[in-house]
């Protein structure tokens, strides 16, 4: 059996996947406060 693709991510999973978005656009200010804001909630 596979692992089903509807699946939420964790709260870490979601970080690091706004910031791979936010790499793209070239601003780690804005990346640094994503991940930081994620982590404080």
């Amino acid at each position: 059996m596979g692992v089903p693709q509807v699946i939420e991510p964790p709260e870490e999973y979601g970080c690091i996947k706004d910031l791979a978005r936010m790499a793209w656009t070239g601003n780690p200010a804005v990346m640094s406060e994503v991940c930081g804001s994620a982590y404080l909630e």
